[in-house]
Protein backbone atom coordinates (compact mmCIF):
# COMPACT_ATOMS: atom_id res chain seq x y z
CA UNK A 1 0.00 0.00 0.00
CA UNK A 2 1.31 3.49 -1.00
CA UNK A 3 0.07 6.87 -0.12
CA UNK A 4 1.55 10.55 -0.27
CA UNK A 5 0.88 13.38 1.98
CA UNK A 6 1.02 16.91 0.95
CA UNK A 7 -0.19 18.78 -2.30
CA UNK A 8 3.58 20.06 -3.18
CA UNK A 9 5.84 17.24 -2.96
CA UNK A 10 8.07 18.91 -5.75
CA UNK A 11 10.79 20.38 -3.69
CA UNK A 12 10.12 17.95 -0.61
CA UNK A 13 12.77 15.20 0.48
CA UNK A 14 11.52 11.91 -0.01
CA UNK A 15 11.09 9.17 2.93
CA UNK A 16 10.60 5.82 2.40
CA UNK A 17 8.89 3.96 5.15
CA UNK A 18 8.51 -0.20 5.54
CA UNK A 19 6.65 -1.45 8.10
CA UNK A 20 7.00 -5.08 9.02
CA UNK A 21 4.42 -6.01 11.37
CA UNK A 22 1.38 -8.25 12.03
CA UNK A 23 -2.07 -7.15 11.86
CA UNK A 24 -1.42 -4.38 14.69
CA UNK A 25 -0.72 -2.59 11.88
CA UNK A 26 -3.11 -2.92 9.33
CA UNK A 27 -6.90 -1.35 9.38
CA UNK A 28 -9.11 -3.19 10.84
CA UNK A 29 -12.74 -3.14 9.89
CA UNK A 30 -14.37 -5.09 13.38
CA UNK A 31 -12.45 -2.36 15.35
CA UNK A 32 -13.69 0.20 12.66
CA UNK A 33 -9.59 1.23 12.06
CA UNK A 34 -9.95 2.57 8.84
CA UNK A 35 -6.73 2.67 6.36
CA UNK A 36 -6.30 6.53 6.96
CA UNK A 37 -5.73 5.82 10.78
CA UNK A 38 -3.40 2.66 11.02
CA UNK A 39 -0.15 4.39 12.45
CA UNK A 40 2.13 3.79 9.95
CA UNK A 41 -0.58 6.07 7.51
CA UNK A 42 -0.52 8.66 10.75
CA UNK A 43 3.30 8.64 11.01
CA UNK A 44 3.36 9.33 7.06
CA UNK A 45 0.96 12.39 7.53
CA UNK A 46 3.02 13.39 10.25
CA UNK A 47 6.72 13.25 8.38
CA UNK A 48 4.84 15.39 5.29
CA UNK A 49 4.03 18.05 7.51
CA UNK A 50 7.48 18.28 8.73
CA UNK A 51 8.09 19.12 5.07
CA UNK A 52 9.17 15.03 4.17
CA UNK A 53 7.57 13.13 1.54
CA UNK A 54 6.53 10.17 2.93
CA UNK A 55 5.95 6.57 0.77
CA UNK A 56 4.38 3.54 3.30
CA UNK A 57 5.24 0.88 2.05
CA UNK A 58 2.93 -1.88 4.49
CA UNK A 59 4.02 -5.06 4.54
CA UNK A 60 1.95 -5.92 7.58
CA UNK A 61 -0.01 -9.26 7.25
CA UNK A 62 -1.92 -10.69 10.08
CA UNK A 63 -0.81 -13.82 11.63
CA UNK A 64 2.13 -14.19 10.98
CA UNK A 65 5.85 -14.68 12.63
CA UNK A 66 8.89 -12.69 13.12
CA UNK A 67 10.40 -15.37 10.92
CA UNK A 68 7.56 -14.82 8.22
CA UNK A 69 8.47 -10.75 8.32
CA UNK A 70 12.17 -11.84 8.32
CA UNK A 71 11.51 -13.74 5.48
CA UNK A 72 10.01 -10.77 3.54
CA UNK A 73 12.20 -8.15 4.71
CA UNK A 74 15.01 -10.47 3.33
CA UNK A 75 13.04 -10.62 -0.08
CA UNK A 76 12.19 -7.00 -0.28
CA UNK A 77 16.17 -6.01 0.39
CA UNK A 78 15.74 -6.73 -3.89
CA UNK A 79 13.11 -3.93 -4.30
CA UNK A 80 14.13 -1.16 -1.94
CA UNK A 81 17.49 0.67 -0.85
CA UNK A 82 17.46 2.22 2.38
CA UNK A 83 17.98 6.38 2.54
CA UNK A 84 19.38 8.79 4.51
CA UNK A 85 15.09 9.29 5.42
CA UNK A 86 13.93 6.18 5.46
CA UNK A 87 12.72 4.76 8.73
CA UNK A 88 12.14 1.08 9.10
CA UNK A 89 9.54 -0.26 11.87
CA UNK A 90 9.38 -3.95 13.15
CA UNK A 91 6.01 -4.59 15.06
CA UNK A 92 6.09 -8.44 15.68
CA UNK A 93 5.67 -10.76 18.54
CA UNK A 94 2.19 -10.87 18.99
CA UNK A 95 1.00 -14.53 17.04
CA UNK A 96 4.16 -15.35 18.54
CA UNK A 97 4.35 -15.31 22.02
CA UNK A 98 0.69 -16.26 22.31
CA UNK A 99 0.43 -19.56 24.08
CA UNK A 100 -1.46 -22.54 21.66
CA UNK A 101 -2.88 -26.05 23.06
CA UNK A 102 -1.58 -27.63 19.99
CA UNK A 103 1.69 -26.91 17.79
CA UNK A 104 1.20 -25.65 14.24
CA UNK A 105 2.44 -29.55 12.65
CA UNK A 106 -0.35 -31.09 14.87
CA UNK A 107 -2.64 -27.89 14.16
CA UNK A 108 -2.14 -28.22 10.24
CA UNK A 109 -2.44 -32.46 10.65
CA UNK A 110 -6.05 -31.94 12.51
CA UNK A 111 -7.02 -29.72 9.52
CA UNK A 112 -6.74 -31.97 7.44
CA UNK A 113 -8.78 -34.43 8.48
CA UNK A 114 -12.58 -35.27 7.57
CA UNK A 115 -15.43 -33.25 9.72
CA UNK A 116 -16.56 -36.01 11.64
CA UNK A 117 -13.15 -36.65 13.45
CA UNK A 118 -11.88 -32.93 12.98
CA UNK A 119 -15.17 -31.01 14.84
CA UNK A 120 -15.45 -32.98 18.43
CA UNK A 121 -11.41 -32.54 18.87
CA UNK A 122 -11.74 -28.67 17.72
CA UNK A 123 -14.99 -28.46 20.03
CA UNK A 124 -12.80 -29.89 22.86
CA UNK A 125 -10.12 -27.80 22.46
CA UNK A 126 -11.75 -25.13 22.35
CA UNK A 127 -14.54 -25.90 25.43
CA UNK A 128 -10.90 -26.47 27.32
CA UNK A 129 -8.38 -24.23 25.94
CA UNK A 130 -7.85 -22.39 29.28
CA UNK A 131 -7.82 -25.68 31.29
CA UNK A 132 -5.20 -26.93 28.78
CA UNK A 133 -3.03 -24.27 29.06
CA UNK A 134 -3.42 -23.84 33.18
CA UNK A 135 -2.04 -27.28 33.08
CA UNK A 136 1.26 -26.38 31.17
CA UNK A 137 0.39 -28.00 27.55
CA UNK A 138 1.48 -25.33 25.55
CA UNK A 139 2.61 -24.40 22.57
CA UNK A 140 4.34 -21.56 20.53
CA UNK A 141 4.67 -20.45 16.99
CA UNK A 142 8.48 -18.90 18.05
CA UNK A 143 9.94 -20.35 20.95
CA UNK A 144 11.27 -17.21 23.45
CA UNK A 145 15.09 -17.77 22.35
CA UNK A 146 14.26 -18.33 18.64
CA UNK A 147 12.51 -14.84 18.63
CA UNK A 148 15.37 -12.92 20.61
CA UNK A 149 17.86 -14.20 18.27
CA UNK A 150 16.24 -13.53 15.25
CA UNK A 151 15.16 -9.85 16.23
CA UNK A 152 18.63 -9.49 16.71
CA UNK A 153 19.88 -10.71 13.26
CA UNK A 154 17.18 -8.25 12.25
CA UNK A 155 18.54 -5.51 13.95
CA UNK A 156 22.24 -5.83 13.05
CA UNK A 157 22.04 -5.90 9.42
CA UNK A 158 19.41 -3.33 9.63
CA UNK A 159 21.55 -0.78 11.52
CA UNK A 160 23.89 -1.19 8.65
CA UNK A 161 21.56 0.21 6.27
CA UNK A 162 18.88 2.48 7.88
CA UNK A 163 19.56 5.41 10.25
CA UNK A 164 15.95 4.99 11.67
CA UNK A 165 14.98 1.89 12.97
CA UNK A 166 11.38 1.42 15.34
CA UNK A 167 11.01 -1.43 16.86
CA UNK A 168 7.45 -1.61 17.96
CA UNK A 169 6.50 -3.42 21.74
CA UNK A 170 4.05 -6.16 21.85
CA UNK A 171 0.97 -4.11 23.58
CA UNK A 172 -0.54 -5.52 26.18
CA UNK A 173 -4.25 -7.88 25.79
CA UNK A 174 -7.13 -7.30 27.81
CA UNK A 175 -8.78 -9.55 30.52
CA UNK A 176 -10.76 -11.21 28.37
CA UNK A 177 -7.56 -12.54 25.76
CA UNK A 178 -5.88 -12.93 29.21
CA UNK A 179 -8.52 -15.52 30.43
CA UNK A 180 -8.99 -17.55 26.94
CA UNK A 181 -5.09 -18.22 26.89
CA UNK A 182 -3.49 -17.60 30.43
CA UNK A 183 0.10 -16.86 30.80
CA UNK A 184 -0.45 -14.67 27.58
CA UNK A 185 0.44 -11.22 29.68
CA UNK A 186 3.26 -12.70 30.80
CA UNK A 187 4.56 -14.12 27.55
CA UNK A 188 4.23 -10.46 26.25
CA UNK A 189 6.56 -9.32 29.08
CA UNK A 190 8.97 -12.02 28.66
CA UNK A 191 9.23 -11.41 24.72
CA UNK A 192 9.32 -7.57 24.52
Amino acid sequence: MRNEYSADTKNMKESLVLVYGDSLCLPRVVDHVAVSDTYPELLAEYQASRGLKARVYSRGEGGRTINDHWARYSLDRNFFSAGADDLLIIHAGMVDCAPRPLPQKWRRRLERQPGFIRRPIVSFIKHNRPLLLKRRIIFYKVDPPVFKQRIEEWLDHATRLYSHIAVIAIPPIGQAAEDLSPGWRQNIVLYN
